[in-house]
């Protein structure tokens, strides 16, 4: 069992490089038709779990969910998962210095702000392709849904939303498994990545956990843009105890995609 709700096995071949699989709940699954694919900061955070340590995470493609995936340590460090011979997730050893993105000069947002910000989550007015997303979306399994909902803060570059207390489900031991932090700072950072007419897709991911958040608290995410090159983006995102305690940073890389923003 990793993160407490994906389910993985270790190890066992004659080499020993290799892990027996790593299955993904398909309660997390984010895009596209059945069988699905995995929620992208929830999956990089399962292979980071599974590597130990600070690793940068790439997924060069959807991981798909309910489907046996083969881990594989390689002797440069690296660990990565294929379905099948293709890599889906590769994780190497990495570094976030939160003074690299800029945390430490961006002031925690109140609780009360944040919830105030959330109310303009660009997917309660328009039609965004993920409404059940287990982490941002407004019909997400109530087991599991995390209902982050990001919004810009007025006078400030940052999106923020507040976290109410997970869903015990997803913490059963009581502080959040770090898979889910990880998801947790992704979904911010992407709105803090589009526009008008855009889709961001994350694919790069480095998430650094200074202290595991609890299951019962209520915490604030933050987002904001670091830097845009054509159709790239890179994010930062922090996650805060609500009496402004910096708990987790991240940086994550994107793709801007087209994506004709229909009114709900």
């Amino acid at each position: 069992m990793v993160g407490g709700l994906s389910r993985a096995t270790r190890p066992a071949p004659k080499d020993g490089h290799r892990d027996g699989p790593l299955v993904i709940d398909g309660r997390f699954a984010t895009l596209g038709p059945e069988p699905g694919f995995s929620h992208g900061g929830y999956a990089a955070g399962l292979v980071a779990e599974l590597a130990g340590g600070v690793v940068e995470v790439t997924l060069p493609r959807p991981v798909p969910v309910d489907t046996p995936l083969a881990v594989e340590r390689l002797p440069d460090g690296r660990v990565v998962a294929r379905h099948g011979r293709r890599i889906v997730a590769n994780a190497a050893p990495g570094d976030l210095d939160p003074g690299s993105l800029e945390v430490e000069a961006l002031e925690p947002v109140p609780f009360d702000e944040a919830w105030a910000a959330s109310r303009a989550y660009p997917g309660f007015r328009y039609r965004l392709p993920s409404p059940a997303c287990f982490v941002c979306g407004p019909r997400s399994d109530r087991e599991v849904g995390l209902r982050v909902f990001a919004g810009p803060v007025p006078g400030r570059r940052v999106v923020a939303a507040p976290v109410r207390p997970v869903p015990p489900a997803l913490a059963p031991d009581g502080p959040i498994p770090a898979p889910v932090v990880w998801a947790m700072l992704d979904c911010p950072s992407g709105v803090a990545a589009m526009g008008p007419g855009q889709l961001p897709r994350s694919y790069r991911y480095l998430t650094r956990i200074l202290r595991p958040p609890s299951q019962e608290d209520r915490h604030v995410v933050i987002g904001w843009l670091v830097r845009a090159e054509g159709r790239r983006r890179s994010t930062g995102s922090a996650l805060y105890t609500e009496d402004g305690e910096l708990l987790a940073v991240a940086r994550t890389t994107w793709r801007i995609l087209d994506w004709d923003w229909e009114l709900l």
